[in-house]
């Protein structure tokens, strides 16, 4: 993630001191203005084992193609990264729920939301393409 003068908020310093999983709140000042998302890296050569180049990325054990010269790299090392930035733009959000009213929130909220939208989820082994072919059957059945 990116912060504003690239200072980190001291919870989640200590959340990333920590290790593991650790939840931690932000407060509207401490949020960053954009995540970084590791979207490929260097190749290892022929016959290595896969990540042993220095700034190849493994997902799930598979190595991320060098997208190098597509994008530039962000890092020292030649892994590509990509910044997804939150949007200037505000949106009204209508909070029906109960937690919301269990934790005395406004009815309604601005919410700055990042400059993406999810479409679909895939599962790691549908984007590598090791999926199997499935046959899907649709309402009513011929008989």
């Amino acid at each position: 993630m990116s912060f504003k003068d690239g200072a980190i908020p001291p919870s989640l310093k200590k959340a990333y001191d920590k290790g593991g999983y650790v939840e931690v709140a932000l407060d509207e000042d401490e949020a960053p203005h954009a995540v970084n998302i590791v979207v490929g890296g260097k190749q290892s050569p022929l016959g290595s084992a896969p990540g042993t180049a220095p700034g190849s990325v493994l997902w799930h054990g598979v190595e991320l193609d060098d997208l190098g010269d597509r994008i530039t790299s962000l890092t020292n090392d030649g892994t590509q990264v990509i910044s997804l930035l939150v949007s200037s733009n505000a949106e009204v959000v209508v909070l029906k729920g109960t937690v919301a009213a269990q934790r005395d929130l406004p009815e309604e909220m601005k919410v700055e939301c990042f400059q993406y939208r999810l479409a679909f989820a895939l599962t790691d082994f549908v984007a590598d393409g090791r999926h199997e072919r499935r046959t899907v059957a649709t309402w009513p059945l011929p008989r």
